[in-house]
C-alpha cells in the first residue's frame, strides 16, 4: 500500500492562509514611511571652564512627516554680545532665515525631504584678552552676501539619495590677525589649512556633510556651510581657554522607506518552505 506524505501541522496552517496573504498583498508597494528635515541659520556655542558663553541658535525651522508640512524661521537686525556684556566679542547679522519642507504622507512610495538656512551680512567675532592683539577670530561678509546650505533627501526604498551643497558670498576669515579669503564654493568636507595663524586648536570645515543610512531604507545628511571648531583656544590674559563650535548655514534632511509587502511575504514563505523540507526529511 503506497504512503501518503502528510503535511506538518504549521505547513498545513500556512498552506490554508497563502491564498488570504496573497490576496492582501495584490496591490502591495514600497512606502516612505517618514521624512523629517530642518534649518538652523547660526548657532555660536562655547564655553570656557564649562561654562556657557556662546549665543543662538538664531533662525529654526523643523518639520517631521507623515503629515507633509512646511515651515520657516527668520531673524533680522541681529546684534548681540559674547559672554557677559559682550566681553569675549559679538555677533552681528542682517537676516538669518531658514525654511524645512518635506511632502511625505506615508502612503507614497517616493518622498522629498528639504532643509534650508542661509546668513546675510554676518559679523562675527571673538576678541583677544591681551592688549592690542589683533582678534583671535573674525568672521566678515558684505551686507548684500550670504552664507548659505541646502540638504535633500529623495526617492524610495533601494532607491533614495542625498544632495548637500553650500555657498560662501564674499567672505573673509582673519584668525589672529591673518586673513583667509574664502572661495564661493567647497568640495564637500574641506578642512582649510590655517597653519599660517599660528594658533593651535582651530579646525575650519567647509561643506561639511555627514550622511547616514545606506540609501536602501534610509538615509540622512547634514550640511554645514562653515563649522568652526575650537579645541581649548587660548584667549590670552585672564580669559581662558575657549572651546566649542560656531556653526554657520546648517540644513539636515531625513527619510526611512519600507520594501514592497509582497516581498517580505516571498522572504517568509520560502522560510517556512525549508522548515517543512527539515521536517519531512526528519
Amino acid at each position: 500500500m503506497k504512503s501518503v506524505y502528510k503535511l506538518p501541522s504549521v505547513c498545513k496552517k500556512l498552506f490554508y492562509c497563502v491564498p488570504v496573504l496573497l490576496l492582501g498583498q495584490v496591490n502591495g508597494a514600497s512606502m516612505v514611511t517618514s521624512g523629517t528635515a530642518s534649518g538652523l541659520g547660526l548657532d555660536v556655542d562655547l564655553s570656557i571652564l564649562a561654562v556657557d558663553v556662546g549665543v543662538g541658535p538664531y533662525a529654526q525651522a523643523y518639520v517631521s512627516s507623515p503629515v507633509p508640512d512646511t515651515d520657516t524661521g527668520t531673524v533680522s537686525n541681529l546684534s548681540v554680545g559674547i559672554g557677559t556684556l559682550g566681553a569675549l566679542g559679538y555677533v552681528e547679522a542682517s537676516v538669518i532665515d531658514a525654511e524645512a519642507l518635506s511632502n511625505v504622507d506615508g502612503v507614497s512610495a517616493s518622498g522629498n525631504t528639504v532643509g534650508s538656512s542661509s546668513v546675510t551680512g554676518l559679523e562675527l567675532s571673538l576678541v583677544s584678552g591681551v592688549l592690542f592683539a589683533p582678534n583671535i577670530l573674525t568672521i566678515s561678509s558684505t551686507s548684500g552676501t550670504a552664507i548659505s546650505s541646502s540638504s535633500s533627501v529623495t526617492g524610495s526604498y533601494g532607491s533614495l539619495f542625498t544632495l548637500g551643497e553650500s555657498e560662501l558670498e564674499d567672505v573673509t576669515l582673519s584668525i589672529a590677525g591673518i586673513d583667509f579669503n574664502l572661495a564661493t564654493s567647497y568640495a564637500a568636507n574641506t578642512l582649510l589649512d590655517v597653519s599660517a595663524a599660528g594658533l593651535a586648536g582651530i579646525s575650519v570645515h567647509l561643506n561639511e556633510q555627514i550622511v547616514t543610512g545606506t540609501g536602501t531604507e534610509s538615509y540622512s545628511l547634514v550640511t554645514n556651510a562653515m563649522r568652526i571648531e575650537l579645541d581649548a583656544v587660548d584667549l590670552g590674559g585672564a580669559l581662558g581657554l575657549i572651546s566649542g563650535d560656531i556653526i554657520v548655514g546648517q540644513s539636515f534632511a531625513e527619510m526611512n522607506a519600507v520594501p514592497e509587502p509582497s516581498t517580505t511575504l516571498s522572504l517568509g514563505l520560502g522560510a517556512v518552505g525549508m522548515l517543512c523540507i527539515r521536517r519531512r526529511r526528519s
